[in-house]
């Protein structure tokens, strides 16, 4: 017997469920989702029913499977029906849900990731709407409210850890290079009065008077062509008349032209460019999860710090270790080749951490020549080469301002900091302190 979540006005019923009918999620308790083995929604409204989907994934964390009844929806799991056969999908969703229990703090990019674990390609569907001045957008998308740019950036991060893969090329689109709208409008325009006003024709020139015109100005009711200045009848081409290349007539200026100028406006933020070349090109593909890729997306999921961080100056323990040693026996011959190291300790258990932004705070601080470390999952060492203790004061300063910017008043216990000096490393144990 299945306990089914009935949401809408929709009567169901079924003899091997028991349903609970709610009318909105105003009804639900946070915790109350837990005892139903999936939801059911009456799909009378397309828009209503993604915005119940979207609260439920976001709002309420729910991972389980979201089915509807009435019309279908891209964005859910299923389409019920009276034949239809759920438990194979159901454990399915289930086995993979305690796979990728949380390891760490949940955010948009971790419930993201974490759906298209359980429910794999279907997340990565592109609907072809326009939506947010995109003319594509994908299932995650919608769902979770993600932009372009950050659904770009995850994308990009997916295929680098190998967890997904271009299936094939959908189609590209121009966007503005102002705000990066797709919604643009192309127009010829005159190269002398810059109107949108012009027509395409087919001219005619006669000989006699030079007077050019279109085709049809020349075209008498009984199809004979004769010129409306001077009406000269023109019999032959390359006698009385011949056909310019000019083919375009601005009906404000009557100027003539061969080609005029073009006009392109972005309908988001109203830019105005006047080249192709001066548009950004969007590539959409559809993407699918690599095979055989789950060991390495729960992985990832468990310790997404171990990549992000490692998008730094990263060097291997090994090498770290290599490396200030001889730094050492340098700054003892050479004091003016003074170091830091700056060494961060998380504690990933006392609050909820939000490692990318604390990554991405980190890039702006690090200098090219600095070299990052991690030891295990939690402990980060930085290397400042050539940096006195002074600046190692600042540099300190730095790291911690970006740390309360990121964890707060409330997560001052969440991440340890702590700075050495050169002279202080050399009374140090290096391997019982730090690569233990």
């Amino acid at each position: 017997m299945y306990n089914v979540l009935l949401l809408g006005d929709v009567n169901l019923a079924q003899r091997s469920w028991q349903i609970k009918k709610i009318g909105g999620l105003s009804e639900l308790e946070q915790n109350e989702l837990m005892k139903y083995d999936f939801v059911l929604i009456d799909n009378m409204d397309a828009g209503v029913t993604l915005k119940y989907i979207s609260e439920l994934r976001q709002n309420y964390n729910y991972f389980g499977a979201i089915g509807t009844i009435g019309n279908e929806s891209q964005y859910a799991n299923f389409h019920y029906s009276e034949r239809l056969e759920l438990t194979s999908l159901l454990e399915s969703i289930e086995r993979r849900i305690k796979l990728i229990t949380d390891g760490g703090s949940v955010n948009e990019v971790r419930a993201v990731i974490k759906y298209l674990f359980i429910f794999q390609d279907s997340g990565l569907q592109l609907i072809q709407q326009i939506k947010n001045d995109k003319i594509y957008h994908t299932v995650i998308e919608d769902i979770f409210n993600i932009g372009r740019s950050s659904f770009m950036d995850l994308m990009d991060e997916l295929k680098d850890v190998g967890l997904i893969e271009s299936k094939e090329y959908v189609d590209s689109a121009l966007s503005c290079n102002a705000c990066t709208s797709e919604l643009l409008k192309f127009n010829d325009i005159c190269p002398s009065c810059y109107s949108s006003n012009v027509v395409n024709s087919k001219f005619i020139h006669c000989f006699k008077c030079g007077h050019v015109e279109s085709e049809v100005k020349f075209t008498s009711k009984d199809y004979q062509l004769i010129c409306p200045n001077c009406r000269q009848k023109l019999l032959l081409i390359g006698d009385d008349y011949d056909r310019p290349l000019d083919t375009t007539k601005c009906l404000n200026c009557n100027e003539i032209f061969i080609d005029g100028d073009i006009k392109i406006e972005c309908l988001s933020c109203h830019h105005v460019h006047n080249d192709t070349n001066q548009l950004w090109k969007s590539y959409y593909f559809n993407y699918i999860l690599r095979k055989d890729s789950d060991e390495l997306f729960i992985s990832y999921f468990k310790e997404e710090i171990l990549y992000l961080f490692d998008k730094l100056n990263y060097t291997s323990k090994e090498y770290f270790d290599q490396l200030l040693k001889w730094m050492l026996m340098l700054f003892k011959r050479h004091k003016d080749e003074d170091f830091n190291i700056v060494k961060l300790d998380l504690n990933l258990a006392a609050s909820e951490i939000n490692l990318r932004a604390l990554a991405e705070q980190f890039k702006n601080v690090l200098r090219t020549t600095d070299l990052y470390c991690r030891i295990g999952l939690t402990r980060i060492l930085i290397l400042f080469p050539k940096t006195t203790d002074e600046s190692g004061a600042i540099l300190l300063d730095r790291i911690a301002k970006i740390v309360d910017s990121v964890v707060g008043a409330e997560g001052q216990d969440s991440i340890k900091i702590n700075r050495h000096t050169a002279t202080q490393i050399i009374a140090l144990d290096l391997n019982t302190i730090w690569f233990k």
